[in-house]
């Protein structure tokens, strides 16, 4: 089994490690890949929002493409992915797609689960609700998304949550079988990197080989 960290943040990310340390320290702990899921336009972004949309994410795609090439010398596989912020707190996962589609859809400007939804699913991407049942100064209203169709699935183990805001995930996990799993550290310092994850039956070269794998649901989770 090859062992991939799927929440992690590096610089574009306020806070977040270069790329490289997390690389390094995930091979040690023998993990095969990183999933980069920085914070995109309207999540805690060290990048100027303001940019236009191209500009905005030429910068954010650049940290991924140090890690990929960085990866490549190492053998170590580096996807691209986002995490964006939906409003009232509540983020979503956006996998299997590369940068771009990112380019070319700037409609997801607005930061809405129905864009973001009715434009990434049927180009092959997975939309799930990071960390839903996390309780913060900044959350709000703390739990799922009002209308579950537009989700393909949900983080139910992130390593940043409480022993009790990952059993709600779970339940809310068990409540809604169709529902596709994953999990992950939500690392932002490299030290705190895979403490989490998804573990695969063989490598992910691809963003569309994640895709394909997680709804095949032939991954197992790791924490």
């Amino acid at each position: 089994m090859f062992k991939y960290e799927m929440h992690c943040h590096t610089l574009p990310s306020n806070g977040g490690s270069p790329v490289e340390e997390h690389i390094d320290h995930l091979i040690s702990l023998g993990f095969s890949g990183l999933v980069i899921t920085n914070h995109f336009r309207w999540g805690s972004t060290a990048l100027d929002r303001n940019m236009p949309w191209a500009e905005f994410v030429e910068h954010y795609r650049r940290d991924w493409e140090i890690g990929h090439e960085y990866g490549e010398k190492r053998d170590f596989d580096v996807l691209f992915a986002v995490e964006e912020h939906i409003g009232g707190g509540k983020e979503i996962l956006v996998y299997g797609l590369t940068p771009k589609f990112f380019f070319d859809n700037p409609e997801l400007a607005d930061h809405e689960l129905e864009t973001y939804s009715r434009l990434v699913r049927p180009a092959g991407g997975l939309v799930l609700q990071a960390h839903p049942w996390r309780v913060r100064h900044y959350m709000p209203d703390p739990g799922p998304v009002a209308d579950l169709s537009l989700l393909d699935g949900i983080e139910v183990f992130n390593a940043g949550n409480t022993p009790e805001e990952n059993e709600n995930c779970a339940a809310l996990a068990a409540a809604n079988p169709r529902f596709i799993l994953t999990a992950g550290s939500d690392a932002h310092a490299n030290d705190s990197a895979g403490r989490g994850g998804i573990a695969s039956p063989h490598r992910l070269k691809t963003e569309a080989d994640l895709a394909e794998l997680l709804k095949s649901r032939r991954h197992t989770i790791v924490k």
